[in-house]
């Protein structure tokens, strides 16, 4: 099978292995949808269902790290997810004597919950062995971003969906949806995708969508990530004027969004009132958190046990519009890990780091037509140019998309029949 048949968007093949819809399905959007359920609603059958689903997720993915240590086939950053979810399980257990409110602050779920997030590590290069699957599973990734998109088209045109942010004294309005502020990323991932792969229509949907939340950080890290894929299409002499002209067609269709969410974005970053609560709201989580750390060098206070342990040490004197929403995170994704697990966590987090980006970028450089690339660019924007501890929670889907990125990277590989970090090769 020619290599280029992985890089066709959205065609659904004719000859898809026996399976292959049913296993993309299960796990690229099964864990969105459970996610989008919870959130929509509080029934307590639910959750226990949820909750029933997750571990057998998680019993799942530990039975195939076993038997792949024992087959000598884990990659190094399938052993890296394994070491960063063990230490924050450890950290959490010796916080909880130290720490009598966390006897009722769950934080055993939202570890449950990571855990599934980072499920495809182990899933997908078992699951999809083939360059056929795998393009069932990149076509199935397709059709969820554009799912994702109406999650946050319908709230922006006025239905109650989700969540919508509106400044009665400024009238800024930035739309979210029913995944919340952890949506930019998000539309950022596909964006990047799309551009990679010289998609023009759905890079204008995505930046339409990603426009639409008013993301200062969002814009910003999609943009670090453009300018990725310029220096690597430059480097491998593929910046040629027919995609040049492409991408400028892209911005063209992007013309009427920009001149109204253009504008909020200028408004927000020119209104004083608005700026001066959201650098308050930021450095405020930074100091705490960073006092948090000071305290527990070591072991941190628990995963997820910050938006408890932070209100001991809250700067209310010098932010007084400081809110629990915003002591709820570390508001950085290094001091989140140093605050939670300290020294130890963010040793393991650096490890988990540098595994997945290097399985992600040896792959996007032998995967046909950018369809890594723009994957990968979004993965270096992550580590380094996005100032959010969002994609270490666990309610959010960034993480998810993450660790889909770093198994396919790792299938990918198997497929090509080589071995990333293979501690002991056949």
């Amino acid at each position: 099978m020619p290599k280029a048949m992985l890089a066709e968007p959205l065609r659904v093949p004719a000859l898809a292995g026996e399976g292959d819809y049913q296993k993309a399905l299960l796990v690229v959007v099964l864990p969105p949808a459970l996610l989008l359920l919870r959130l929509l609603t509080t029934s307590d059958v639910f959750v226990a269902l949820l909750a029933a689903v997750q571990a057998a997720l998680v019993g799942t993915c530990i039975a195939l790290a076993v038997l792949n240590i024992r087959a000598h086939r884990v990659s190094i950053a399938e052993m890296a997810f394994l070491a960063f979810v063990l230490v924050l399980l450890l950290c959490t257990l010796l916080a909880l004597p130290i720490y009598p409110e966390l006897g009722d602050t769950p934080l055993f779920g939202p570890l449950l919950m990571f855990f599934l997030w980072g499920a495809p590590v182990f899933l997908v290069p078992v699951l999809f062995t083939t360059e056929r699957s795998l393009r069932v599973l990149f076509a199935t990734l397709d059709v969820l971003g554009l799912l994702l998109v109406a999650t946050v088209v319908v709230p922006a045109l006025g239905v109650d969906f989700g969540e919508v942010q509106a400044s009665q004294s400024s009238g800024l309005r930035r739309v979210f949806g029913p995944f919340g502020d952890s949506i930019e990323p998000v539309m950022a991932f596909f964006l990047l995708d799309a551009a990679a792969r010289r998609a023009y229509l759905r890079v204008a949907i995505y930046a339409s969508a990603l426009l639409v939340t008013v993301s200062i950080g969002g814009i910003l890290l999609a943009l670090f990530g453009f300018a990725m894929l310029v220096v690597r299409s430059s480097a491998g002499g593929l910046l040629t004027p027919r995609r040049l002209a492409g991408g400028m067609l892209a911005l063209l269709l992007l013309v009427p969004v920009l001149l109204l969410a253009g504008q909020d974005i200028v408004q927000r970053l020119g209104d004083p009132e608005v700026m001066a609560f959201t650098v308050a709201q930021r450095f405020g989580s930074i100091l705490s958190a960073i006092a948090v750390f000071q305290d527990h060098v070591w072991m941190g206070v628990g995963y997820t046990a910050l938006k408890v342990i932070t209100f001991r040490y809250r700067p209310e004197d010098l932010f007084t519009t400081f809110s629990d929403n915003a002591a709820s995170t570390a508001s950085n994704q290094y001091l989140q890990p140093a605050a939670d697990a300290g020294l130890l966590g963010l040793t393991a987090l650096v490890w988990l780091l540098w595994s997945s980006l290097h399985a992600i970028g040896t792959a996007s450089r032998r995967a046909p037509a950018g369809r890594l690339a723009g994957i990968w660019a979004w993965a270096l924007g992550l580590v380094f140019a996005f100032q959010s501890a969002v994609w270490l929670l666990p309610h959010s889907l960034v993480p998810f998309l993450f660790f889909v990125a770093v198994g396919i990277s790792i299938a990918w590989h198997r497929v090509q029949g080589e071995r990333v970090g293979v501690r002991h090769p056949a």
